[in-house]
């Protein structure tokens, strides 16, 4: 048996490389070994539009002062050595829809994983991430598929449930994205489950491995934060959080770089980093501060006293995971200028069983539709 996984695994992103070993890594070691990740780019000149004159120059303007600075060639250098050692890629490379759809991968079972692989902001409603490409009397699953938003708009929903409607089993990794499948009245003998996210399959130690390969070497206890500042606006909860959370524990600021983040106080700003080091300050660190869906992630599988900032409206993926497992306490929205903000470990027996059950419930979901795909 060979499967094959549809996913967003290149872009220079600590979730969406790190999702993407997970899901691999654990199918291989319990289910498959004959596991790959099909190299499909993304984005390419689907998802990205006409450029004007004025976007090229913009363009090359950004490539010439990154590569000045050194910025993306490190970012660049530690990402491909991530992908290079943990992925294992299908033979062939797709750079577009025209060339998987000519010449699609082969196997027997082919898996669309996780990440904002049906965002039709972003994903631009790519008929790839559906599996579309693939022989239709060979078996479609969906992995903790994420559509990023809490519901969809009208203008895909015939296309959208047209695709759906070739998988036997969907995995859906929020359950506003369960509210939009079910609303889209697809077949009754498709399988629709929440599951975890593809991070979570994996135990702490898995990630504690691949961290001790790091050069990172940081003393003192610190608090970490990973705000993504072009997701949304952190603020005013951000700068109440940092202020409150400095002041009761003393402790210093380690910050993932992000050149829009602003805070009055010292800290400590850490840039061109890659997923090894980005597991290794997750794994040392005393408290997180983070906007991430893979920043909160993280902070459970190390076990980490957390704050997580999500939007009051639109985005719920964190919000979602956290209600799920009891931690809503650990949320705090974007607006919230006075947020109560809890500092001890939040990890009671009753959080501990809920995601336990969590994962072993997505693990179960995975093997038994890969199993009874292979009867068919």
């Amino acid at each position: 048996m060979r499967i094959g996984i549809i996913t967003i695994h290149k872009l220079i992103n600590f979730g969406t490389a790190l999702q993407a070993f997970a899901l691999q890594k654990y199918l291989q070691r319990t289910i498959c070994n004959e596991t790959e990740i099909i190299d499909y780019v993304f984005p390419n000149t689907f998802h990205k539009g006409k450029k004007t004159i004025i976007k090229i120059i913009r363009g090359w303007g950004r490539v010439l002062l990154d590569y000045l600075f050194e910025k993306k060639y490190r970012y660049n250098k530690r990402f491909r050595y991530f992908q290079n050692k943990y992925f294992d890629l299908s033979e062939n490379i797709y750079s577009n829809i025209q060339s998987i759809n000519v010449n699609p991968p082969l196997y027997d079972i082919y898996i669309t994983g996780s990440d904002q692989v049906w965002n039709t902001e972003t994903v631009k409603n790519d008929p790839s991430f559906y599996l579309c490409f693939a022989p239709k009397d060979k078996p479609k699953i969906a992995f903790s598929a994420c559509f990023a938003n809490d519901s969809l708009n009208d203008k895909y929903k015939y296309s959208v449930r047209e695709r759906l409607s070739n998988y036997k089993y969907i995995g859906i990794r929020e359950k506003s994205a369960l509210r939009i499948i079910r609303d889209l009245n697809i077949p009754q003998n498709i399988v629709v489950c929440n599951t975890c996210d593809p991070t979570l399959l994996l135990s702490k130690d898995d990630y504690s491995e691949i961290a001790s390969e790091s050069k990172m070497d940081i003393k003192e206890n610190y608090i970490l934060v990973y705000i993504m500042m072009y997701a949304f606006n952190p603020y005013p909860a951000l700068e109440s959080i940092l202020e409150q959370i400095q002041r009761e524990t003393g402790l210093s600021i380690v910050v993932i770089g992000d050149s829009k983040f602003r805070y009055k106080g010292k800290y400590k700003f850490i840039k061109g980093i890659g997923p090894i080091d980005f597991l290794w300050l997750f794994e040392h660190a005393s408290y997180v501060i983070t906007s991430s869906f893979h920043g909160t992630m993280f902070s459970l599988i190390f076990r980490k006293p957390f704050t997580a900032i999500s939007p009051n409206t639109g985005d719920c993926r964190i919000k979602d995971v956290l209600e799920d497992i009891g931690l809503t306490r650990n949320l705090i929205f974007n607006n919230n200028e006075n947020p109560e903000l809890e500092i001890t470990s939040p990890y009671t027996n009753q959080v501990e069983d809920k995601l336990e059950k969590f994962i072993n419930t997505s693990k179960d979901f995975l093997k038994t539709a890969i199993m009874n795909s292979q009867k068919q």
